[in-house]
């Protein structure tokens, strides 16, 4: 129930209960009023666990079914259906952005660990979709840049994923494409802001600690 109309239900049950009890203690039916009361109180208790609905878990169930019903739990293969995972398809596809890219800007614009996107660039070096080289200038640091069989990967991906999103796109409501358009921006503006807060905090807690972070501090775009 959403909290205005379940304040609401309350108050007319309440109401509905004062008035049975007020007629139980005029006819003197004291049997009566000792049921009703442990009945009402009992029917009290269980409205009080069901669980309240806000604008907040609405936000909540409705990312969490898109999740699902894009196809993004699923690891073997991308939500168009070509037989990579998710987290490759967007490596080759922010690796494109530029002929080469550091290991930590690939983790920066991927949302994920330098741990988690090593080991994946590791595989994708293994298929031949990645080319990995040390930066001579400051061999501590890792170049990466996509081979031409990785771009024809992310051709095929590119390719499969236009077919689902124009196929997604001609189901929405024409007059609610824009609508619609315009809050998936502001759902990503606000997880950007939320993903940089975040960011903030933990390297303040980091440097309140004494340590040091090497996790970049990603900017407002």
């Amino acid at each position: 129930m959403i909290i205005g109309r379940g304040l609401c239900d309350r108050a007319c049950y309440l109401q509905c209960t004062i008035s049975i009890l007020q007629q139980c203690i005029h006819s003197h039916k004291w049997r009566m009023l000792c049921a009703i009361l442990a009945v009402q109180i009992s029917n009290l208790r269980k409205r009080e666990q069901q669980p309240v609905t806000t604008h907040e878990k609405l936000l909540q169930q409705q990312i969490q079914e898109f999740t699902r019903r894009f196809g993004l739990l699923d690891q073997n293969v991308t939500p168009c259906n070509y037989p990579i995972s998710p987290s490759q398809a967007h490596a080759l596809q922010v690796l494109a952005l530029a002929d080469k890219m550091t290991l930590q800007t690939l983790a920066m614009q991927l949302n994920l660990d330098k741990s988690t996107v090593s080991r994946l660039v590791t595989q994708m070096v293994d298929l031949e979709w990645v080319l990995r080289t040390v930066n001579q200038e400051n061999r501590r640091e890792i170049h990466l840049a996509l081979t031409s069989t990785g771009r024809v990967i992310l051709d095929q991906v590119l390719e499969a994923g236009s077919v689902k999103y124009q196929r997604l796109y001609e189901r929405l409501p024409p007059e609610k494409r824009a609508d619609i358009l315009e809050a998936l921006a502001l759902l990503n503006d606000a997880l950007w802001a939320e993903q940089t807060a975040s960011t903030q905090k933990r390297r303040h807690e980091v440097e309140s600690q004494g340590g040091s972070t090497s996790a970049p501090l990603k900017q407002a775009r």
